[in-house]
């Protein structure tokens, strides 16, 4: 399966600030839900599978496949979810006034031990979230010269580039046209100059072009 081809998985890959807000929203409506009676049980499930179950399948996808980083990024994706989630319910039924049973013995060495894993977890998240933030920027500038560097190792040529897809150090290039293209080893020696080590995977897909009138 082309995973990088899929955008519903690759929105899914990266948590975004959309991403965020959404599982804000769920954590709130769950909670809403589920201290009100005259509410459907349903939606608290329907709310919250919205913002969990999506990343965690785009998880199981990018590991049959051996895309780890994406993998990776979608589970992420999913802790952020999770830990917006339970800090969206906690903040509600603070506001609701269910904060009472953490008056007890029993209930503040349940507190701390709820702001202790929320405080980890947040940490936690945060270093992954930096790390991820961190990957796409660094692949979107290896995508850039990578691009820039098969333009100029096609110039003066019929051939035309489709996409530069990047996943870690691996680059996938697909290129539109017929005939023999530049010698590949120059290309592999321009950028090693120019990116590094990198892993180089070209195809070259035959351009057919059509031609003809809907007139008599």
């Amino acid at each position: 399966m082309e995973v990088t081809r899929n955008s519903q998985i690759l929105s899914r890959t990266s948590p975004t600030l959309i991403d965020l807000i959404i599982a804000l929203a769920s954590g709130a409506a769950g909670a809403f839900a589920t201290s009100r009676e005259d509410v459907s049980d349903a939606l608290p499930g329907v709310a919250i599978a919205v913002s969990l179950v999506p990343p965690l399948a785009v998880v199981g996808i990018c590991l049959s496949a051996r895309a780890f980083t994406m993998a990776l990024g979608a589970f992420v994706l999913f802790l952020t979810n999770l830990l917006a989630i339970v800090v969206a319910a906690l903040a509600l039924f603070a506001v609701m006034g269910y904060g009472g049973s953490a008056l007890s013995h029993e209930g503040k060495r349940a507190r701390r031990l709820g702001v202790v894993v929320i405080c980890v977890a947040s940490v936690v998240l945060i270093v992954a979230l930096g790390f991820a933030s961190y990957r796409v920027v660094m692949e979107q500038i290896l995508q850039q010269r990578s691009r820039d560097r098969v333009e100029k190792w096609l110039e003066g040529t019929d051939f035309e580039i489709y996409s530069v897809d990047v996943d870690g150090k691996n680059i996938s290039l697909v290129l539109l046209g017929e005939g023999e293209p530049p010698p590949f080893k120059r290309l592999l020696a321009e950028m090693r100059d120019s990116i590094g080590d990198v892993e180089v995977r070209l195809r070259i897909v035959p351009e057919k072009i059509l031609e003809g009138s809907t007139t008599d």
